[in-house]
């Protein structure tokens, strides 16, 4: 009897839909109006694309270490192949628990968009997350083909709302585009690329799939794509953010909405307090907005009225599943081959026969992600900013990724210069070492700017180091033992007649 394996049913569209869907959290617009408060008038669109130009350079090392070994375990072997079993374990297991935090910030964020913003408040916060991810499991457990033309469904729906009502926006607005080309300094671009950066962040996170592909060029060339798709996205929709609400609390600084934000950007130190708010420049009124956490909020209801609120559940809704969709996707296809290869309990690495999906991988992460999104709920209480403790351990996360997969393909080259590579990243080590000292840099940048990042890291670190170096040792150890005290078949002989 033949063992079971994923299905290879994954297409290009999916490959893009998948990176681009753990980007197009709803998290992401606030962070997109924190990046336009940075730069002068309506140039944030110049840091979100040194930011893609970054990541798409991490993406080219993603690339030709998934051509070489195609496999849903490849940040783990391309880690090993590089360094060592132990150096793999470690990152893998930390890269794997950590990636998915950011799903509790998520469901938070979600939820009181929903509960405050729109009104729904006979549903509870809680349990918009629960139904998301009950939503999600049963779609992924179904199989891949199913989730995957899900998936595709809810990207290619948000990237064409996204864009479109952007465009609209861009065009009856009340002025022009304000100094698009002038950032106003290096050191107010170098931040604003720092906060592009996490726009981004998930996107390599369709390297799991590569068993799932029907060509393994995908991914390569789905890599790219994700990147070039996600700038547009972005870059479309932060013009249309500032374009059309700073005007609106340029022209209506007393209305009770806006003079709100106005003393909101006081509190924060944003803008003096002896502001002329009659006067508002520009740049203070975007101040102004970008105090709101819900800033798509605003934006929708300015565009659409009262009719703004069922767009703003729909942008809402299809954006949260989207990004949990594919997280679920791709991060149940890691834990499945990590159980394969020995490095997780073999339990996760059962296959459904009838789907051909890893339905214990996805029960398992399902559970662990409902049980961070409840830490979130209950944090909250007590710290009412908690949430964006765990925005920022994904982007650690995703920054130490991006580091080590550098280092591995600098290491690899040295180790396996003539490997078969279906894709190289040109111009020799330079541009794996750029990645790895900028996305080094901002890793370091983020823990010192969030000091309990790097406690909660370091803690995360320990627990799976003991994991990879103790535990997995002796997991193994007992398997052999186990199958050593099998019995072993005798072969039939045929009988002499």
């Amino acid at each position: 009897m033949s063992e079971a394996r994923l299905a290879k049913v994954v297409k290009q569209r999916t490959v893009v839909s998948t990176g681009a869907g753990m980007a197009m959290a709803t998290v992401s617009y606030s962070a997109s109006m924190e990046l336009a408060t940075i730069v002068l008038g309506d140039s944030a669109w110049i840091a979100i694309l040194v930011a893609g130009l970054f990541c798409l350079m991490a993406g080219s090392c993603f690339a030709e270490l998934s051509g070489m070994y195609p496999t849903a375990a490849g940040i783990k072997l391309f880690i090993e192949r590089a360094f060592n079993e132990r150096v793999a374990m470690l990152f893998a297991t930390l890269y794997i628990t950590v990636a998915i935090s950011v799903v509790g910030a998520e469901t938070f964020v979600l939820a009181h968009v929903l509960h405050d913003g729109t009104g729904i408040t006979a549903v509870p916060p809680w349990a918009w997350g629960v139904t998301f991810l009950l939503v999600v499991l049963g779609l992924n457990l179904r199989g891949i083909r199913i989730a995957g033309t899900a998936q595709d469904v809810l990207a290619y729906s948000m990237f064409a709302f996204l864009i479109g009502s952007s465009l609209y926006a861009i065009a009856i607005s009340p002025q022009p585009l304000h100094t698009p080309l002038s950032v106003g300094g290096p050191g107010r671009l170098l931040e604003a690329v720092a906060v592009g950066v996490f726009l981004y962040v998930g996107f390599e996170w369709v390297t799991p799939l590569a068993e799932e592909v029907t060509d393994q060029r995908l991914i390569a060339r789905g890599l790219f794509l994700t990147v070039g798709v996600l700038f547009v996205t972005y870059a479309s929709f932060n013009a249309a953010l500032t374009m059309t609400m700073a005007p609106a609390i340029q022209a209506r600084p007393a209305d009770p909405t806006y003079a709100s934000l106005i003393d909101a950007a006081i509190a924060k130190g944003a803008l003096p307090a002896t502001v002329d708010r009659a006067h508002l420049t520009y740049d203070q009124a975007k101040q102004a907005f970008g105090t709101s956490v819900v800033p798509h909020v605003l934006l929708y209801r300015h565009l659409f009225g009262t009719a703004g609120l069922a767009v703003i559940v729909a942008m809402s809704l299809l954006a949260s599943v989207t990004s949990f969709n594919a997280g679920t996707i791709t991060a149940s296809r890691f834990l499945y081959a990590l159980a394969r290869d020995g490095s997780m309990p073999k339990v996760f690495s059962r296959i459904s026969i009838r789907y051909a999906t890893p339905y214990m991988a996805l029960i398992a992460l399902s559970g662990l992600c409902l049980a961070i999104s409840a830490t979130v709920f209950v944090t909250e209480r007590y710290v009412p900013e908690s949430y964006e403790t765990f925005i920022y351990l994904g982007a650690f996360v995703e920054c130490m990724i991006y580091t080590v997969m550098a280092c591995s393909l600098i290491a690899l080259r040295r180790r396996q210069p003539q490997a078969d590579r279906p894709y190289r990243v040109p111009g020799g080590y330079l541009i794996p070492a750029v990645v790895a000292v900028f996305f080094g840099c901002l890793m370091i940048a983020i823990v010192i700017a969030h000091p309990v990042v790097g406690v909660v890291v370091a803690g995360l670190a320990m627990l799976t180091a003991y994991y990879g170096w103790k535990v997995v040792p002796a997991m193994r150890a007992r398997a052999r033992a186990a199958r050593a005290r099998r019995p072993r078949r005798r072969p039939v002989r045929a009988s002499a007649e």
